[in-house]
């Protein structure tokens, strides 16, 4: 980061949060990997997490996850890390958040070990809120992953059904105080939706089905080359 201010829209420093899987990734690196790595029941678990919304994201990433076997984990970390393709105009994106040190934090479902190794040339300059991998003693016993949840909600009241509670990580940074910026494709981002000072959803996303059928104004995009426009229109940043 620099030590120049943070950017700033209507006097409040800029704080942006973004989702990962779908978002910072062009495709869904949990589908994808599950896709891989998974037997064929995990399609009925996302099915019902994501389309019908009868199983909690809380329960259901955790189900998702158990199918996948623990002898594997390097060769799953190794595959987010090379098969999983960042969206265009991610690395423009982090030299203008680095830029106007901007506070930046990815909020994810999705697990940190896969995740960290993809963000590792950025290292320093984001946070990373997602779930964890729980390390056995006993690889004998331990046949699958397990997740450890440390961002679990506690008390959140838009859903409090989610693995990772996107919510109460953003509600750190008080509306009163910051200006914030959310980036997301999915169920997992609505939350952080409705109390965000902006909204950028993926175009023909979920989250942009969501956010028209709620009535949140949002912004869409296809590429985080059209955030940073947006963000330098904003602001008058050039």
């Amino acid at each position: 980061m620099t030590s120049s201010p943070p950017l700033q829209i209507n006097g409040k420093p800029i704080v942006i949060f973004s989702d990962y899987d779908g978002t910072i990734t062009q495709e869904d690196a949990i589908v994808q990997t599950m896709k891989r790595f998974a037997p064929p029941e995990w399609k009925t678990i996302a099915n019902a997490i994501l389309e019908t919304r009868t199983l909690s994201i809380h329960e259901g990433i955790q189900q998702l996850y158990g199918l996948l076997p623990s002898h594997l984990k390097q060769t799953m970390i190794d595959f987010n890390l090379t098969e999983i393709p960042l969206r265009q105009g991610f690395e423009h994106f982090m030299q203008f958040q680095q830029a106007h040190n901007i506070p930046f934090w990815v909020v994810s479902g999705g697990v940190d070990a896969f995740i960290a190794p993809k963000l590792a040339p950025w290292a320093g300059q984001f946070e990373l809120f997602a779930n964890a991998l729980h390390e056995s003693d006993d690889k004998i016993q331990q046949t699958h992953l397990k997740l450890q949840l440390p961002y679990a909600p506690k008390n959140c009241t838009p859903c409090g059904n989610c693995a990772c509670c996107k919510v109460e990580i953003l509600n750190r940074w008080h509306s009163s105080s910051y200006f914030r910026v959310v980036i997301g494709d999915s169920v997992t981002d609505i939350g952080m939706a409705k109390v965000a000072c902006r909204v950028y959803a993926l175009a023909n996303s979920s989250l942009q089905a969501d956010c028209m059928k709620l009535g949140i104004a949002y912004h869409p995009f296809e590429t985080f080359d059209d955030i940073v426009a947006d963000l330098k229109q904003l602001t008058g940043c050039l």
